[in-house]
């Protein structure tokens, strides 16, 4: 029996820009009720606090107050009644977030829910809190491809209350459009024939894109079952390729993301270092004219890498 079922899987990559449109529509039949909001605490873990960290990075030029990614479930006591908790559930939930979500409602912190069911849906009703609840059986979230959609209902919430701009939603919707006619699949398939003939994947970014790089090596880790390393572009420039002496680890493939012409210089000569150490590698230019349009299309594209990479498995 097939692991994943491809046809599936093409699909939902080619329909990847219409979940944003898909996440704002059920974002707006919850009610959210009016407060003032001081600071944000996001509870999530694994996929769904990277995803959350993405939202922070396009955004946090222009947030108004900050966002803290609370993915260790650690409390603290920050949260009063203008603090907004979104317990964000969608492809994990530790027991100890139920734990961890009752504090900060003792607290008197504002608590909103985005689940696909089970506990934190039974938390939100008990306690009659918002709650947006998504499909548990769309097949987005067996991909790992439901990113779009919680990107889209985390703004559209934070946008509610201020947090971020107005225009978020629109611009979001305008990139997503964009995403449209890119056509990313064929350099898609070139990483991935990279990634399936070495042992193990690096990956470097610039700092702004760090959402966009655990992503990836979530997907690389998850789904292809391939051991993947993230850092960031000044990390290495530095002093990760001494690390890179071994000539046995000629298995090992990195992809250098970046942006600016700054970032670039930085991508050139860490793939000369690999270069000098045998190491394969690919600089990549993120494709978009803003940082939305990029965030996407790097998404999207390593999207299509895992699906050529499964489907060269198959």
């Amino acid at each position: 029996m097939k692991l994943w079922d491809m046809s599936d899987m093409y699909k939902l990559i080619n329909e990847y820009p219409r979940q944003f449109e898909r996440g704002f529509r059920i974002a707006e039949q919850i009610n959210l009720p009016k407060s003032t909001i001081t600071n944000v605490i996001i509870t999530a873990v694994g996929h769904d606090a990277i995803v959350a960290e993405i939202v922070r990075n396009l955004f946090e030029a222009n947030s108004t107050i900050p966002i803290t990614i609370n993915q260790e479930l650690a409390y603290t006591k920050t949260a009063t009644n203008q603090t907004l908790v979104i317990n964000l559930a969608v492809t994990y939930y530790p027991e100890e977030m139920t734990t961890l979500n009752q504090k900060y409602y003792e607290d008197g912190a504002k608590i909103i829910t985005i689940t696909t069911g089970g506990e934190p849906e039974t938390f939100a009703r008990n306690r009659q809190t918002p709650l947006v609840l998504l499909d548990a059986s769309s097949p987005e979230w067996k991909f790992r491809m439901g990113s779009g959609l919680i990107i889209a209902v985390l703004t559209h919430v934070l946008s509610y209350y201020g947090i971020l701009p107005q225009q978020a939603r629109s611009h979001i919707l305008q990139a997503a459009t964009e995403l449209e006619g890119m056509y990313l699949t064929k350099l898609g398939e070139k990483i991935s024939k990279s990634i399936i003939s070495s042992s193990v994947a690096l990956l470097y970014a610039p700092s702004s894109y760090l959402g966009i790089s655990r992503l990836i090596k979530h997907l690389t880790n998850t789904m292809l079952q391939l051991p993947c390393f993230a850092g960031l572009l000044s990390d290495y420039k530095y002093s990760e390729h001494h690390g890179f002496a071994q000539k046995n680890w000629n298995k090992f493939f990195a992809l250098i993301i970046h942006d600016t012409d700054k970032d670039k210089s930085s991508a050139i000569l860490i793939q000369k270092q690999l270069s000098i150490r045998k190491i394969d590698s690919l600089v990549w230019e993120l494709d978009g004219q803003n940082k939305l349009e990029k965030s996407f299309a790097g998404i999207m594209l390593f999207y299509w890498a895992i699906y050529w990479a499964l489907k060269t498995s198959e």
